[in-house]
């Protein structure tokens, strides 16, 4: 049985497939940035799947991207998050 993600997990993989694609990286290239396997990319985008980003590998993304870390748990237009609001949505990221 698959385990789902939550919309929120599924808005955050989304910004990463997002700034993939725009930056032409391909799947096999972010895996290797990562140090994962291909599939297991290709898992994490998957509705199918439960498979999701570790917080280490939402760090190493926004740093290749060279973007804060923040911004891949805001919405656009979102003012600047606080501490607390921050540690709110990662966890709420990890919990799901």
């Amino acid at each position: 049985m698959a385990v789902s993600k939550t919309d929120y997990q599924i808005q955050i993989i989304n910004k990463v497939k997002k700034l993939r694609v725009d930056n032409d990286i391909s799947q096999q290239q972010l895996a290797i940035i990562l140090g994962a396997t291909n599939g297991h990319i290709g898992n994490i985008e998957s509705l199918k799947y439960g498979n999701k980003y570790t917080l280490n590998q939402l760090n190493l993304i926004a740093h290749y991207f060279h973007i804060p870390i923040e911004a891949l748990f805001m919405n656009e237009g979102d003012q600047p998050l606080t501490i607390a609001d921050y540690t709110n949505k990662v966890c709420e990221y990890l919990e799901g």
